[in-house]
Parts: structure tokens; sequence; C-alpha cells
């Protein structure tokens, strides 16, 4: 076993990890050694980030934040124990150590480095921003922001995919959520959900509390669409760049994922389809292409694939079939 493999796995002698620590601050891994690294580096999963209690999520942050403000002057082994203690640090005390020991005494870089965050498929998380706002993922979404907010006209993020926020107050500094379709929302201090896949038509902006403004970006201009009162929802075209405003009497419905549950309101099935795939990461395949514009009511909770599809069935009396791959990654749907 190699001095790498016994380090990762908490095992070293006490002159062991004396040397490990003398040989990456003084760059002398050779190039098999810092693959290695790579390779565990690439095999950690950042979505344990959505596994972790309020506090834990804090240290990570704050763990986080202190190791992307180093200097970019560093070899790979070096900036590996340093990304990959982010997530390490709360499962292995060892990394935790060795973080404090090398970047303990550096100096801190005046710029602020920008962090994604991504769930995978049937994965929802949760991620604590450098200013304490929460933002919920949820799956096959990446939310983008820099790990410090300090000296900013504005605090901005970017979320693909869809994000529920709870945004801490601060009227000095706004909160700003970009989409990766020009549409952005503006904040003070609120709650309100955000759903902007790229393979879905609409952009949907739900207010829970407080008040957001609406604006496009374009040419580095700002084009104001309008404001949200809470309990009321703004759906974007993304074809013909038109914002549609309207009171919801249940808000919550579009907030349940976090809880696992699946609510479709009036919903084409071509949205319909695009949820199945992320959550279940299966390919759909639809013969008649019609059915897509077809639209349903529906609440489905933590079903299998197949009990899915059953009920779908039931709802809009569609036939399917299941086309079972070498894996479950691999499997299709087609649609009849």
């Amino acid at each position: 076993m190699t001095l790498i493999e016994k380090y990762r796995k908490g095992i070293c002698t006490d002159e062991e990890t004396a040397l490990f620590k003398g040989m990456i601050k003084a760059g002398e891994l050779d190039v098999s050694e810092e693959k290695s690294m790579y390779s565990h580096w690439s095999s950690l999963n950042r979505e344990v980030i959505g596994e972790l209690d309020e506090k834990g999520e804090r240290t990570l942050n704050r763990i986080h934040r202190s190791i992307n403000l180093q200097s970019v002057k560093q070899s790979f082994a070096q900036r590996f124990m340093a990304i990959s203690s982010k997530v390490a640090a709360i499962l292995f005390i060892p990394l935790l150590v060795t973080l404090l020991y090398l970047f303990g005494s550096k100096e801190i870089a005046s710029e602020p480095n920008m962090v994604s965050m991504t769930c995978s498929k049937g994965l929802t998380g949760r991620v604590v921003l450098p200013d304490g706002t929460s933002v919920w993922l949820n799956n096959g979404s990446t939310l983008s922001y820099y790990d410090s907010f300090e000296g900013e006209k504005f605090r901005e993020v970017k979320i693909e995919g869809e994000a529920y926020f709870d945004v801490v107050t601060n009227p000095q500094q706004p909160f700003i959520v970009k989409t990766n379709h020009n549409l952005a929302v503006e904040v003070v201090g609120t709650s309100f959900n955000v759903e902007s896949y790229d393979d879905n038509e609409e952009i949907t902006v739900a207010l829970i509390e407080g008040k957001v403004n609406l604006f496009e970006e374009k040419d580095g201009r700002k084009n104001i669409l309008g404001d949200l009162n809470p309990n009321e929802v703004a759906v974007f075209s993304k074809e013909n760049r038109k914002l549609n405003k309207q009171e919801s009497t249940s808000v919550d419905k579009f907030t349940r994922w976090r809880a696992g549950e699946i609510v479709f309101v009036n919903e084409p099935l071509a949205n319909v389809f695009n949820a199945m795939k992320r959550k279940y990461g299966v390919e759909i395949k639809v013969l008649d292409q019609k059915v897509l514009q077809r639209r349903i009511t529906a609440s489905f909770n933590e079903q299998s694939l197949d009990e899915f599809l059953k009920l779908l069935a039931i709802a809009t009396n569609l036939e399917y079939e299941i086309i079972q791959g070498k894996s479950d990654e691999q499997k299709k749907v087609v649609i009849k």
C-alpha cells in the first residue's frame, strides 16, 4: 500500500504523516502520485452536502471559502488536498488536520472564486451560501456563486435547473438570482422558488414570502418585467420573452419537491417526461409527438419508475414499454 493510500485511509503513523505533509509542501510528488490523488478527488460525491445537518453545512462552507481563497500558485497535489477537504473534512478528521496545517498561516487572496454545486439525477441537496442564505437544489440542478460577497454591490448567484431560496435580509446588498435564459430575480430578503431547466419551455418563479423584482438582461441593460407579491407566480416564456403573472392559492405546490413530491398542475406531458428523465435517469422516446402537448394535473411521491409509469398511464390513457439496458442508467421508456 502506497503512502498516499495509507494517508487517505487515515492509517499513517506520525512519522509517515509528517513525511507526506513535507512532500506536498515541497511539491515532490511525481506524476503517478498526483494522478492517484486526482482519481480519488474525481470519485468524491459532492452531493454529500445534501446529507449534512445545518451546523455541518456551515462548517463545510467556511472551510470551502477558506480553501478557495488560497493562492493559485500551487501544484495539483496541493490544490487537491485543499479542494477535496471541503467535502472530506466532514468525513475524515486526518484531512481536516492537514487542511489547517497547510493553509493556516498562508495569505488570503483578495479576489473571490466561483463555486458550483450540482445535484445529480434523483437527488436533492441543500447549500448554505457565504451570507447564510439557504438554497435547496432539485435533481439535475447546478448552483454557481462566489465564495465571498464582501465588497460586492450585489449578492449574485446563477441557477440552472430548480432551486428554493431562503434569502437572508440585507437591504444594503440585494440578492440576485440569474438564469441561463437572461431572466433574473432581485430580492432583499425573502423565500421563493425558481424553475429554469433547459429542456422546459418556460421559467417559473413562485413567491412564498417577501417581494421580488423580475427583469431581463440584454446587452448589459435591465428590462424590468414586473414584481411579485406573496402567493403570486410568474411564468416566463423563453420563446416569446413574455412574462405572465397569476395569483395562486396553493403556491406551496411549487416547493413540495423538497419533500420528495412531484406536483404537476395543468402541465404539458413534455415537462412531465423531462422531470422523469431527471428523477430516474432514463431515456424517454415518444412515438407520437402530439402527446407532448397534452396536459395533466397529478401528484407523485416516492414511487419507483414502474409505479410512476403505471399511475401516469391510468391518468393519461397512454401505453408504454420499458426497455432494460445493461444497467439501470441505460433504461429506455417508449411512450406509445
